[in-house]
């Protein structure tokens, strides 16, 4: 009796085995190309980024990729590699489960170069840890840490707060399935160009501090272009991945000029840097009138309460901003409310911002969007020493311009890249630098007009019309013309702002 009941066991176990591999049948194997390409930059907006000039000595193969690998089967470690041969990049798969991911690419020679060691056996680089460049998979999660940017390690001893280096990351979870063969990656530039131009360095030398690096320039050597990458708050590649285009940081950038008679001078400045771009600083030296500044930045700029920079222009008597505000705080500190719903936005009557179409890829470009109730509100969008500029001051800048019919176009930003063709007589003689940022609308909440239309709201109200109006000024693609008009304040438009 015992030993059937052991039998009657058995076969109920085999019974529910064979169950349960007919309804989870195992996954198939299968190799697949893993394909990482580069975002190709966009004509006349990226600057292609170089290693540097053939005067700095490099320790490492200027030309030389690579490609740091790591990949997770369901959330566990699975296989990493190292390569530089992309044909390489084969590796099984089981259909039917998830993998993760984690690519970063380097540019080995540019900059201070990423710290290697060739040995008999290949060539290793660190990151952080000895790694060798196999052109292989391995089992296991050596790279898990490529996606931190202390996993950088450059030939020179000291850590850099922003790395020369350039350095490229993508992730991305798969679910295979049956006849995948390919896997594309699209890897993003994970820092940014910088070029410093001197002026007037006629004796001594200038150290460009930027963090913890310095960059020497003497008479020689007027001139500096670099790739750095950013020291993220996180420390993390994929934060900046997941913000893409958006991501940027204002990082302070000091100089010292040290003359051969002995002086000393020096100046410090903010400066926004924005993914995958590059930005030129040109410094002004007056040797002989013991002066030092950053040419069209500290002179002819102005920065708000969340440190934004923006371009200034002097037009007649009149100091104007050169970009459009983009600010989401009041000058105490206090928030501005941001609104996305249509009804919501319809609805407000007090102080609000959004930005075109609820796109924050807008902010850079066109800036905000602000309902006349912020214009108004005691608390100043303004930065310091500035103001929302009245009807009359609109006025005066159209007069000085030659009026209505011709300043719109003195004002405009010349060519089609933002303004829609026509874009009639465009010339942007003035500096201004005028957007077609669009408009939100009252009733409805919906954005219009952009690239067609520049709505400029004034902090001039107009109650004769029986509703809560303020003043506006108009520039449109298909005239030279500058329209001064009213409407609600449940409008959102741009904001130009103008000195004291």
């Amino acid at each position: 009796m015992k030993l059937n009941y052991l039998a009657f066991s058995l076969c109920l176990t085999l019974v529910v085995l064979s169950c349960k591999n007919e309804t989870e049948p195992e996954g198939e194997l299968i190799t697949v190309q893993l394909n990482p390409a580069f975002i190709s930059l966009n004509q006349d907006t990226d600057v292609p980024m170089n290693v540097k000039g053939t005067s700095v000595k490099m320790a490492v193969d200027p030309n030389q990729v690579i490609y740091a690998i790591q990949v997770y089967e369901n959330d566990s470690a699975y296989y990493y590699g190292l390569f530089d041969k992309v044909d390489s990049m084969k590796i099984a798969l089981t259909t039917d489960k998830n993998y993760h991911f984690k690519i970063t690419t380097y540019k080995v020679g540019t900059g201070n170069g990423l710290k290697q060691d060739v040995q008999t056996d290949g060539k290793y680089f660190y990151l952080p840890n000895k790694t060798l460049l196999g052109n292989k998979f391995i089992k296991g999660n050596a790279l898990k840490d490529i996606n931190l940017i202390s996993s950088v390690k450059l030939t020179t001893t000291t850590v850099k707060n922003y790395p020369e280096i350039d350095v490229f990351y993508c992730e991305k979870t798969v679910k295979v399935v049956k006849g995948l063969s390919n896997i594309d990656f699209n890897l993003l530039r994970m820092g940014f160009g910088v070029t410093y131009n001197v002026d007037g360095l006629t004796n001594g030398k200038l150290n460009v501090i930027m963090g913890n690096d310095t960059t020497v320039l003497n008479s020689s050597a007027t001139s500096n272009t670099s790739i750095r990458l950013f020291n993220n708050p996180t420390g993390n590649l994929s934060t900046i991945f997941t913000s893409a285009n958006t991501y940027a940081d204002s990082i302070p950038v000091k100089v010292q000029w040290f003359g051969t008679n002995g002086t000393i001078l020096d100046t410090q400045a903010k400066f926004k840097f924005t993914r995958n771009y590059q930005k030129t600083i040109n410094i002004q030296l007056n040797t002989a009138g013991s002066n030092l500044n950053f040419e069209g930045w500290i002179n002819n700029s102005v920065t708000d309460i969340e440190g934004n920079v923006y371009k200034t222009v002097t037009i007649g008597t009149q100091t104007w901003m050169a970009e459009n505000l983009k600010t989401t705080h009041y000058r105490n500190g206090d928030p501005i409310t941001y609104i996305t719903d249509n009804n919501a936005w319809a609805s407000a009557y007090t102080g609000a911002y959004c930005w075109y179409d609820n796109d924050l890829a807008n902010k850079d470009i066109y800036g905000a969007l602000y309902n006349g109730y912020t214009v108004k509100d005691s608390r100043n969008i303004a930065p310091a020493g500035w103001h929302v500029p009245t009807k009359e001051e609109w006025n005066t800048l159209i007069n000085y311009l030659g009026g209505i019919n011709v300043a719109g176009g003195k004002m405009k930003e010349k060519g089609s890249a933002h303004w829609i063709s026509p874009n009639v007589d465009a010339s942007n003689e003035s500096g201004f630098n005028a957007l077609p940022g669009g408009l939100r609308a009252k009733d409805t909440g919906a954005f219009a007009n952009i690239g067609l239309v520049g709505f400029y709201r004034t902090s001039t109200e107009e109650l004769a019309s029986g509703y809560d109006s303020s003043w506006h000024i108009m520039l449109f693609n298909q005239n030279a013309n500058s329209t001064l008009s009213y409407s609600v304040k449940v409008y959102g438009n741009s904001v130009r702002c103008i000195k004291d």
